[in-house]
């Protein structure tokens, strides 16, 4: 079993099984030898990584960057040294000799200024014939009604001793978990929306100077900002912009060509449970089960919007 807490592995597993199912019709892997180059960018600590890399074992090489010292560092704990090529660097930095066959940005590519550069440095990246995959988000669909239906739901869990405390976390993501499961606030305010960066900016009083921490990329946080400025403008990001959707589908769009792109609406509320402080037991893993099912059946009746985007491109 890959060293990755249990609730973590079962939260990955939708999105393990689309990259299967993608890499099966692109590749037909399950009928030649072929190794795949593999490289993650945004990896936080590591979680998707090492399980994609146990998924497939000998039939990929994993090669995994984040700008984080600390989550990388936490990630190579969890290796065996033999497993994930885990390196410290984002996507303006990272160089290689070699190609890569498939190019996945794990919810981290919203994060990464600017982001027209960041798809063409992917984009370079790719083989001849490679996949890249986005894992993303619609931030601009995130209405009162649909955050209303998560925190119902995790206040219940709250409330059956299902969470950890909020004592547990450190630093801004313990200040922004507290205000996340504050039942005092409105929904509007327990829900953390960063400025947008790109189509226009939204500005939000965001209390404690929060950075991008979202839970994301499957329970691994993005608290950091890969930032890329050419020499001489001397401009500095705030900390709470990130890139919005529109334009994150704008830079894909304009670097692949909107034939060769596919989008793919997904859940997404279901992945904020081991932010929120899901803890790590045999029980908690039947509640990721049954909430990713609550939340696909609310989406699939409109009850609920989808969150999440998976961008597929060819080359």
């Amino acid at each position: 079993m890959v060293n990755v807490e249990k609730v973590r592995f079962i939260l990955n597993q939708p999105f393990l099984n689309k990259l299967e199912e993608l890499i099966e019709e692109k590749f037909s892997f399950s009928s030649n030898d072929r190794v795949l180059n593999v490289i993650e960018i945004g990896c936080g600590p590591g979680d998707f990584a090492l399980i994609f890399k146990d998924k497939f074992k000998d039939r990929v090489q994993v090669t995994a960057i984040d700008p984080s010292e600390k989550d990388i560092e936490a990630a190579k704990t969890k290796s065996t040294g033999q497993d994930v090529d885990f390196q410290q660097s984002d996507i303006f930095k990272f160089t290689s000799d070699k190609k890569f066959d498939i190019v996945m940005f794990t919810k981290s590519l919203h994060h990464c200024i600017p982001v027209d550069q960041a798809v063409k440095n992917a984009y370079d990246l790719l083989s001849d014939d490679g996949l890249f995959f986005a894992e993303e988000i619609y931030m601009d669909k995130m209405h009162d009604k649909d955050t209303t239906w998560f925190f119902d739901r995790l206040d219940l869990l709250v409330s059956a001793g299902c969470m950890k405390p909020v004592e547990a976390s450190e630093g801004h993501h313990a200040a922004r978990m507290a205000k996340m499961l504050d039942t005092s606030l409105p929904v509007s305010q327990r829900w953390i929306r960063p400025a947008h960066h790109g189509e226009g900016h939204s500005h939000h009083d965001h209390g404690e100077g929060h950075k991008h921490d979202h839970g994301e990329s499957h329970g691994h946080h993005h608290h950091h900002q890969q930032h890329h400025h050419s020499e001489g403008h001397g401009h500095q990001e705030s900390k709470d912009e990130i890139v919005g959707s529109s334009a994150v589908v704008n830079a894909i769009t304009a670097q692949f060509g909107k034939e060769k792109m596919t989008l793919d609406e997904v859940p997404y509320f279901y992945q904020l449970l081991t932010y929120c402080g899901l803890r790590d037991t045999k029980e908690n893993e039947s509640v990721i089960h049954e909430f990713y099912k609550q939340e696909v059946r609310a989406t699939k009746s409109g009850a609920l919007a989808p969150l999440g985007v998976n961008i597929i491109c060819h080359k």
